[in-house]
């Protein structure tokens, strides 16, 4: 059964739209043949193509459309599709698509690295156990050479539903931060990856090699999925992930030693210092995210640009132009981050004395934040 939203003007398609892209959808479908260990049938049904309707009549396919045994997608954001998503003070723009079995927004996105297409792979095809904090995966589709990955939308940002002052939860922490950990237990090298024409065969080997790590985790790319009882924390955007020819970072989220790397006070290639220091980078930056979760907050409105609510860090930062100069980061000291979160423990003792499991749960997750956030990277894997 093909599903629509409620209201067809939200995702901006006719009813006469509607019709012919259900027409094309079903007929694809009943020609797929059943999944396989390791084919997955697709059909790419490109906007623009001639059908026959029913009634007799001719039409032109208004909307791309990406066709499997268990997902049938309509690419919005062509011929008058979508428009940019607004959100609080910022506008990004999105890329969007509407899953006719699943009834929800998806977000159309362009793989920007072999790692990034591996990953998602195995998120979508692999029978293991995954963690919660991955994203969820429609499919994939090649289109003029490249390729574009489908995944969940999930409307709210980490700045945005803290905003919202949620309830803590300690077990939707612990899993956002076993994602990471799960991550970082990968190793990888490109493996042997075979597509028929049609991208739908897979030939998937295992991750190998050595060190996995994200790269840029900030809130810009973590999104919080609301629909079920808990929150949780699903960590996006991949095209950083294991690259190791180039070292990037959200400003306010790098760590004291990628600033100085950018300084050029670290006597090494970008390779060298991924290989070394990406797993460490990360596990500053989840440190940051944690804390930031556990304090409802972030610094800054926007949320392009949301900075961690922790003195010592805004203390470095300066906004010049409408841009973050983090270079002072550089110089953080560890007794004053030290200081800082043993104030925060001091004032839960005090505050949830009568309390006894929630404080010491609050008080076991912020040591751990205190252990993430070392100015010696080689101290974070103790955490």
């Amino acid at each position: 059964m093909l599903v629509w939203p409620d209201d067809l003007n939200e995702i901006k398609i006719t009813r006469k739209e509607a019709r012919e892209i259900e027409e094309v959808a079903k007929y694809f479908r009943r020609s797929l043949k059943p999944d396989t260990a390791e084919k997955f049938p697709a059909e790419l049904v490109k906007r623009g193509r001639l059908f026959k309707s029913a009634g007799g009549g001719k039409f032109r396919l208004s909307r791309t459309l990406y066709i499997t045994n268990r997902a049938a997608v309509v690419i919005l954001n062509t011929h008058g599709g979508m428009p940019a998503l607004k959100g609080g003070d910022c506008q990004t723009h999105i890329k969007f698509a509407w899953d006719l079995i699943k009834a929800e927004l998806c977000v159309k996105k362009s793989s920007r690295s072999e790692f990034e297409r591996t990953l998602y792979q195995w998120i979508k095809y692999s029978r293991a156990a995954k963690p919660a904090g991955f994203p969820r995966i429609t499919g994939f589709y090649e289109t003029r050479g490249k390729i574009k990955i489908l995944e969940k939308y999930y409307p709210a940002s980490l700045n945005r539903h803290l905003k919202s002052k949620p309830e803590l939860n300690f077990e939707s922490i612990l899993k956002f931060i076993n994602t990471l950990i799960h991550l970082h237990q990968f190793t990888y090298t490109p493996p042997t990856l075979s597509w028929d024409a049609g991208f739908k065969t897979l030939i998937f080997t295992s991750f190998r090699g050595g060190p996995v790590f994200h790269g840029n985790l900030s809130p810009d790319n973590i999104m919080v999925d609301e629909e079920g009882s808990l929150p949780v924390y699903r960590i996006i955007s991949f095209g950083s992930a294991a690259e190791f020819s180039r070292v990037a970072w959200t400003p306010g989220w790098g760590s004291p030693e990628t600033i100085r790397f950018s300084q050029g006070k670290l006597s090494m290639k970008e390779s060298e210092f991924n290989a070394k220091y990406g797993q460490a980078k990360d596990i500053w930056a989840l440190g940051l995210l944690v804390g930031s979760i556990l304090r409802k907050r972030l610094r800054n409105s926007c949320q392009k640009n949301p900075i961690p609510r922790f003195s010592f860090i805004a203390k470095k930062l300066k906004i010049i132009d409408g841009r973050i100069d983090d270079s002072k980061i550089a110089e953080l000291k560890q007794r004053k981050i030290d200081r800082k979160i043993n104030s925060i423990i001091r004032k839960i003792k005090e505050k949830y004395a009568a309390e006894k499991d929630f404080k010491n749960n609050l008080i076991k997750i912020w040591t751990f934040v205190k252990r993430c956030l070392k100015v010696d990277p080689e101290e974070r894997f103790k955490a």
